[in-house]
């Protein structure tokens, strides 16, 4: 018996739209941000010799087959899956990291403390819609990962950190590690999952030393500068140029820094406000 063709109809919310399919003739749910085929041609990334198979399972909610695909998949593969394109870094951002995270926590009693612990309890076993921040799911599985590994072989896993020039300086928090690099940038590293997230040339020649509190960092370096900046967004607040040579080392104590260089100078600061820094004294040694 001839199957009706059926109007192009809408049905459900504007995240999830089931649209009539007629050459599968089912209602498939636009769940991500696929293009159809005139989009893709008109965008010149359409090659039909090449065939996106993550793509063509999401288009017909074969969620589960893509699923499977990535389970083959280490954390640190998936991370450079992700930088394949948008939908391929949506589907794995917001659905498998949080399938792995929801397995690996369900299957283990001291991992589900382990989430109470970190907070995670709120962003478990809910629709990622009702997530404000679904870059959770990553960082569950990165610290799952490294837990495992110590638990595993009873020693914490090395990891090397690949910076782009010679490392000066280094100073580390408690979420964050701060490279002062040769070539005059800062780079940040979050240390949930081990990943660069910021970089910034700061001075013009090599970041010779790094210290930090919770509202400011401070560098100083070979171009004989010593700066304060905002930690939140990285905006110079002051340039101190007080040394006639190299600024080799710094320090800060609750409300006093000091800075020592080359020249033989050392110089005392007091912060009179969260962000106002100003000179004390010039100590000549």
């Amino acid at each position: 018996m001839p199957i009706k063709s059926r109007p192009h109809v809408l049905l459900g919310t504007e995240s999830h739209v089931m649209a009539w399919n007629p050459n599968l003739n089912i209602y498939r749910i636009n769940r991500y941000n696929l293009m159809n085929l005139e989009d893709r041609k008109k965008n010149q990334k359409y090659d039909e010799s090449r065939l996106d198979y993550v793509e063509e399972f999401l288009s017909r909610n074969l969620d589960h087959c893509a699923e499977l695909v990535f389970s083959y998949i280490s954390f640190e593969d998936l991370c450079v899956c992700q930088l394949t394109c948008q939908l391929w870094n949506e589907f794995i951002r917001c659905y498998i990291f949080k399938r792995r995270a929801e397995i690996m926590i369900g299957r283990d009693d001291s991992l589900e403390e382990l989430a109470d612990i970190e907070g995670w309890t709120d962003s478990l076993y809910r629709p990622v819609e009702e997530v404000s921040d679904t870059g959770i799911y990553k960082r569950m599985c990165s610290k799952i990962g490294i837990l495992k590994d110590t638990w595993r072989y009873r020693e914490p896993k090395a990891k090397r950190l690949f910076c782009d020039s010679f490392v000066l300086s280094l100073k580390a928090d408690e979420s964050k590690i701060f490279c002062g690099l040769n070539n005059g940038c800062v780079q940040s590293w979050d240390l949930s999952y081990l990943a660069k997230i910021r970089e910034q040339e700061c001075h013009d020649k090599g970041v010779k030393c790094i210290d930090m509190n919770k509202s400011v960092f401070l560098t100083g370096s070979y171009d004989t500068t010593f700066k304060v900046w905002r930690k939140d967004n990285w905006t110079c607040l002051k340039t101190f140029p007080v040394h006639t040579d190299s600024v080799w080392d710094l320090k800060m104590h609750d409300t006093v820094v000091a800075t020592a260089g080359l020249d033989g100078t050392v110089v005392l600061y007091d912060f009179k406000e969260e962000y106002d820094l100003v000179i004390r004294c010039y100590i000549q040694v």
